[in-house]
């Protein structure tokens, strides 16, 4: 009957150590799996607002493993994609200020079109009768000459 319960008492030190074992082992996979959970939790969250265009820094994920790596990329690819995206704005801005100027140059040049359109008109018109009034002195000094002429012609 010793021997019995000696058995009994390595059996159930046994069963000790193996419900000792699945409870340490059963903690470990709890804190494996809460430390994957957070850090892919966190890394879901990331991806989430970077899709949505928002690029302010990315939670950090840490750790030394292969999702804090991850991570860590996840926030390099952030902060360029920001500078990228700064560098388009800002280069958007003077390309609305360059247009802005084109257009008020373009709106001065048609002014200046204009008025030199309407002097020429102007001077065009004065050469006209300038012409006109050379052309009609002319003919008449033609005729003048013609007619003394004529009576040169007659007088002799």
């Amino acid at each position: 009957e010793s021997r019995l319960h000696h058995q009994d008492r390595v059996i159930a030190g046994y069963i000790l150590v193996v419900l000792l074992d699945f409870l340490v082992l059963g903690y470990a996979v709890l804190a494996m799996h809460s430390a994957l959970l957070g850090s892919l939790k966190k890394l879901t969250y990331n991806i989430d607002e970077m899709g949505q265009g928002r690029l302010t820094p990315p939670r950090r994920v840490a750790g030394a493993d292969e999702l804090a790596h991850v991570g860590a990329v996840m926030e390099d690819m952030a902060s360029k994609l920001s500078r990228l995206v700064s560098g388009i704005r800002s280069h958007a801005v003077l390309v609305a200020m360059a247009g802005k100027e084109l257009s008020e140059d373009t709106v001065q040049l048609a002014q200046r079109t204009e008025q030199q359109s309407q002097s020429l008109k102007e001077v065009t018109s004065r050469i006209r009768r300038i012409h006109g009034v050379v052309d009609a002195g002319f003919d008449f000094q033609l005729r003048r000459h013609a007619g003394a002429q004529l009576h040169a012609v007659l007088v002799q």
